[in-house]
Parts: C-alpha cells; sequence; structure tokens
C-alpha cells in the first residue's frame, strides 16, 4: 500500500521548490535527488507491489545490496563491490558480518520505504509545523486499519509496475498535475484523504480527540486549492516575495 501511494502522497506535500535562493525547476528537488542516487539502495521497488512478494524476498533484496562499510572499534571500513550475502558468506579481509554490521546494513538502504524494526516510509518533504502532523495523521489513518488499506490499494492496484514507475519520474515536476497510467492523480489524493480521514475516526479511542482535525488541514491548505505547498511557495516567491530572500526566510521560520 505505501509503496503504491508514497508518489502520490510526494505530490501531495511537494515543498522543496526553491534551492540556492532561486526556483530550482521542481516542485519536490527531494525527490528528484533521490532519482539520481544510487540505483542499487534507492527507487520505488514496483517488485513488492507483487500479489506473492513476501518478507523472504525483502530480505533477498537487502543481502544482495552492496555493502557500503562496517565499524570496528569505532573505525569505519569501506568493503567495495561485495554484497551482504557474500560479506556473510566469505568475509572481508578477516573481518566476518555480525549482527551489528547487519543493522547498519539495513539503514544504508534508501528505498521509498523500507523495514527496519519498523515500516518507514520516506517519500515526503519537510512541512510548515502546521502540516507535520498531517503528514503522520494521514498514513496513520493508511495504514492502520485493514479495511482502510484494502481501499487504498484498489484505488491503485489497476496500475502496471512501468506505471508506477512513470508516475514516479514524473513527481518531480508535475506533482499533484502527474498521471498514473492515463488517470490524473489528484482525484486519487482526493480519496485517499478522505479514506484517512474516515479511518482516523473509525480509530478514535474514547476520550481522545478525532484525528481527522489534522486531515482537515489538508483540504484547506492543499486539496481546496487544487495546489502542492511548493506551488504555492513559488506563487509567493514570484508576486508577494519578488524574488527577496529575506521574504522567503521569514515566511519559512519556525
Amino acid at each position: 500500500v505505501v509503496l503504491g501511494t508514497t508518489s502520490i502522497a510526494s505530490a501531495l506535500f511537494a515543498n522543496s521548490s526553491i534551492s540556492e535562493g532561486k526556483p530550482s525547476g521542481y516542485l519536490t528537488e527531494r525527490v528528484q535527488i533521490w532519482e539520481e542516487t544510487d540505483p542499487e539502495r534507492t527507487g520505488l521497488l514496483t517488485q513488492f507491489l507483487r500479489p506473492d512478494a513476501s518478507f523472504r524476498d525483502y530480505l533477498n533484496y537487502i543481502l544482495d545490496m552492496p555493502v557500503m562499510f562496517v565499524v570496528r572499534d569505532q573505525e569505519w571500513i569501506p568493503i567495495p563491490r561485495m554484497n551482504f550475502r557474500k560479506f556473510l558468506q566469505d568475509g572481508f579481509q578477516g573481518l566476518h558480518a555480525n549482527e551489528s554490521d547487519f543493522e547498519l546494513h539495513l539503514s544504508t538502504a534508501f528505498p521509498e520505504a523500507r523495514l527496519k524494526q519498523y515500516l518507514e516510509v520516506r517519500g515526503m518533504d519537510a512541512q510548515s509545523p502546521d502540516l507535520i502532523p498531517a503528514i503522520a495523521a494521514f498514513w496513520k489513518g493508511l495504514l492502520y486499519d485493514e479495511e482502510t488499506r484494502e481501499e487504498a490499494w484498489s484505488l491503485v492496484s489497476f496500475a502496471s509496475e512501468k506505471d508506477f514507475l512513470n508516475l514516479h519520474a514524473q513527481i518531480p515536476k508535475k506533482g499533484l498535475k502527474a498521471t498514473l497510467g492515463e488517470n490524473p492523480i489528484f482525484p486519487i489524493a482526493v480519496e485517499l484523504v478522505n479514506l484517512s480521514c474516515a479511518s482516523l475516526t473509525k480509530q478514535r479511542k474514547s476520550g481522545m480527540p478525532d484525528e481527522c482535525l489534522y486531515i482537515e488541514r489538508i483540504r484547506e491548505r492543499i486539496l481546496r486549492v487544487h495546489k502542492s505547498p511548493a506551488e504555492q511557495l513559488l506563487e509567493k516567491w514570484d508576486k508577494e516575495f519578488m524574488g527577496d530572500r529575506l521574504k522567503l526566510i521569514q515566511y519559512l521560520k519556525v
């Protein structure tokens, strides 16, 4: 579900359109940077969108990924061009793999979603303070309820692996104007937000506030105007800020 929807969430929360004091040409330069980073340890892992994908497949993906380094006596030792499976079997220059090496190796995988002792969702830009809890609420709503996960998956399950990769490649520049196959993603984003809100209401515990209040911020700040935070910032840069970096800093301050 995460791999099928994370590109849409990246578009929804795109917020890195200014770089080195000027528009970068991207709505989310962060996603673009990761697209240009080591393909053996990054990207959208479409093989795990397949119905028969298992935890063992993810383990094999990790074992076949090249080792970057290990630590011995506080010294970082690079391991050139050897995957962890080979390191586990044969060692390297007298070094033998241990559990700490594997834990460190897990932390050097940077796909859009990764497994550690938890499921890490990595696709969103940093946000203004009021939208930071909205991201957490959005994913809690989608992922912490089995029925909602199934409904979220049904919104994107029509797409092929190629469609998902094409969508992910579009996101940095097109954002919410991108398409999944021939389908615009904005209506899908709206449905995902609605599903998340309904799920949070269902998950609500007695005496606790309805966390859908955070989802309302997404509706008001992004969906109502059909523009991501990045697009809204670019409009301010051109009109209100007139390219003034000090006004930009003032706008972004926490």
